[in-house]
């Protein structure tokens, strides 16, 4: 039965790369969410990278909960799965596009910059100059963030963020 399930979970995220920018791909996304909740701990690989697929129609979505919750099965099925660059570059993104994404808008940002930091590492490690130089981007406006948080004495910063 896993094996049907990942099989579907798999069509369906060709599927939505497919059609990302047309309604039916968002239309789909929860079913890929079952799919990818079912199959996590019976075939990780096929979870792994999922998070790459559905960023940004989980973005938005608007649920940053959601964004979080899949983000971190997506890292723990990279972390499960037999390592490939495939799991590796989910578990980056994930970290990077979920992880840290979510935490600075909620305003921890120091825990933001941790998760960039640990996908900054992987991207490095596995020589994928596009992380890399997507984490360096990210973690400058963390920093820029930290700053202005500091000066402003916490809300300003985050208040205007929001927004973009």
């Amino acid at each position: 039965m896993a094996d049907l399930l990942c099989r579907a979970l798999e069509a369906l995220l060709r599927f939505i790369e497919c059609y990302k920018y047309n309604t039916r791909a968002r239309d789909q996304l929860q079913n890929a969410i079952a799919l990818a909740r079912q199959c996590a701990e019976a075939r990780p690989k096929s979870v792994a990278a999922v998070f790459m697929t559905l960023d940004k129609l989980l973005k938005n979505w608007g649920d940053k909960h959601l964004v979080l919750e899949i983000a971190d099965l997506c890292i723990g099925a990279a972390r499960c799965a037999p390592r490939t660059r495939r799991e590796v570059e989910g578990e980056a993104q994930a970290l990077i596009c979920g992880r840290s994404w979510v935490f600075q808008r909620i305003g921890r940002l120091t825990e933001a910059l941790i998760e960039a930091e640990k996908s900054l590492q992987l991207g490095k490690d596995i020589g994928w100059e596009r992380d890399t130089v997507y984490c360096k981007k990210c973690m400058g406006r963390l920093y820029r963030m930290m700053a202005e948080q500091e000066h402003d004495g916490g809300g300003g910063a985050m208040a205007r963020d929001a927004f973009r």
